[in-house]
């Protein structure tokens, strides 16, 4: 059974972290269930396009962990993996479009979101948003029929990002590319969700950062906005909870 080398050593140091959920020599029994509850094959994959990023994000696990150095290669060969889908994946009926990487930095990453909407399957995508910088990549992907775009944007002014996006993440230029989208979005007659995830740190959470952050949410044609616990570095010491718990979701719908 594949396994990943670096979460596999971590796990086999605390195998009960997180609720005991990953089980790491598993018995034949627990191999006979587990494949015979997915006897019909998987239903979901998560793709990776491109193991790197257009920024360097203080505490992500893309740098912390060296992501590109455990790959074999940064881009995936799109052809090949387009005939996998279309050959082998018969089960599949949702894709997780990223991981560590940015999307959007391979150059046919919407050529390959058109590809898989052809298929029919439900496609979701969380991406930094500032290499959809052109009108053309906004109305190709608009209008490619992805289901979901995930906004990773950590602040609700230029000041309030930079501490973990740094100076790289231009906040003026991601708020303009939302309203764009929107505006697509509309005139195409589109059903994509727009969120905007917004993880809280020490130096973001104040009511007065969260009141601004939905009045952009709502300004730039969001349908929801989701505060979120980060696990590293410095999560806001206000609010309670795992690492990952959204803390307040507000919807605009």
């Amino acid at each position: 059974m594949p396994k990943c080398a670096r979460c596999f050593a971590s796990l086999k140091e605390n195998p009960t972290e997180g609720g005991n959920r990953y089980i790491l020599f598993p018995d034949e029994d627990e191999v006979q269930k587990g494949i015979e509850e997915n006897s019909e094959g998987p239903t979901r994959a998560v793709i990776e396009l491109s193991s790197i990023c257009n920024l360097k994000c203080r505490g992500c696990m893309q740098y912390r962990a060296d992501i590109p150095g455990t790959r074999k290669e940064s881009l995936m060969d799109i052809d090949r993996l387009k005939e996998w889908i279309k050959d082998g994946s018969e089960t599949i009926r949702s894709i997780r479009l990223y991981n560590y990487g940015e999307t959007f930095v391979h150059p046919r990453a919407i050529e390959f979101i058109e590809f898989i909407k052809e298929l029919g399957l439900f496609v979701e995508i969380a991406t930094n948003g500032l290499l959809l910088d052109t009108e053309e990549k906004q109305r190709r992907v608009m209008a490619s029929g992805v289901d979901r775009l995930m906004f990773s944007i950590h602040g609700s002014s230029q000041e309030t990002v930079e501490p973990y996006m740094t100076e790289k993440f231009d906040f003026e230029k991601m708020m303009e590319i939302l309203k764009s989208l929107s505006r697509l979005r509309k005139e195409l007659g589109t059903k994509v969700q727009m969120y905007w995830k917004y993880l809280l740190f020490e130096w973001n959470d104040t009511d007065e950062d969260m009141a601004r952050a939905e009045v952009l949410a709502r300004a730039t044609g969001m349908d929801k906005l989701l505060f979120t616990l980060p696990g590293y570095p410095s999560p806001s010491k206000r609010f309670e909870g795992p690492h990952n718990r959204n803390v307040k979701v507000v919807d605009f719908d």
